[in-house]
């Protein structure tokens, strides 16, 4: 009986591990959109084991100092979901998420990048 519960027990735990790996998505293309003065916003074609995909957006800021980044979806968009459009203060030597799109959809987006004002802040609307 001990035998059979263990052999059930490892069984089990295989099966496990193999749901995880599922569930887990993977990069299959990344698309710079912007790059510039030390900052890339970019965007990453996350596919999962089930055919899903998301789109997830990206800003990087290889500066000493912070910028700000905005991405914003053009009119006429048609998504199965999404999160777009908020200014994202990005600090020096990082990498932030800053926006996604759930596939299938069919979208353009527009995205700027500037430097914080003098008090630190982002502001809006972005300085032209």
């Amino acid at each position: 009986m001990n035998r059979c519960m263990n052999v059930l027990a490892a069984a089990i735990a295989v099966l496990l591990g193999g749901c995880a790996t599922l569930n887990e998505t993977y990069i299959a293309e990344t698309t710079t959109m912007l790059e510039g003065d030390g900052v890339r916003i970019f965007e990453d074609l996350e596919q999962d084991a089930w055919g899903g995909a998301t789109f997830q957006y990206r800003a990087s800021n290889m500066n000493d100092v912070p910028v700000c980044v905005q991405v914003t979806m053009n009119s006429g968009a048609q998504t199965s979901g999404h999160s777009m459009g908020s200014i994202i203060r990005v600090p020096p030597g990082e990498t932030v998420e800053i926006g996604y799109v759930i596939a299938p959809a069919q979208f353009d987006l527009s995205s700027v990048y500037w430097g914080p004002q003098s008090d630190g802040s982002c502001g809006y609307p972005p300085p032209e």
